[in-house]
């Protein structure tokens, strides 16, 4: 279970909030390293695949460059109305 909002952590000398990971950081450094010195030998795998294997591969990727859309409830105070009249038949100014 985490901490209670405002409560003192642990270890107080620990990381400070929003300080980076540096196991993360080089992982992160070293995957781009690779991805870039492959994006030919990548881009004609993907080439040879069959287009259903294809749109698979593109669509898990997508995921990782396009922001994943979050659902959002929206509340709006608007009056409430008691009582509507609908006439029918002719108005009043045509009369």
């Amino acid at each position: 279970m985490g901490l209670q909002k405002g409560a003192k952590p642990n270890n107080p000398a620990g990381r400070k909030v929003g300080s980076k990971n540096a196991a993360t950081t080089d992982l992160k450094i070293w995957v781009r390293g690779i991805l870039e010195k492959n994006t030919d030998l990548f881009e004609s795998d993907l080439l040879s695949l069959e287009s259903k294997d294809r749109l698979s591969v593109l669509t898990t990727l997508l995921k990782y460059v396009i922001p994943s859309v979050q659902s959002t409830d929206i509340k709006i105070d608007t009056p409430k109305f008691t009582h509507i009249e609908i006439g029918y038949g002719k108005r009043d100014e045509e009369e």
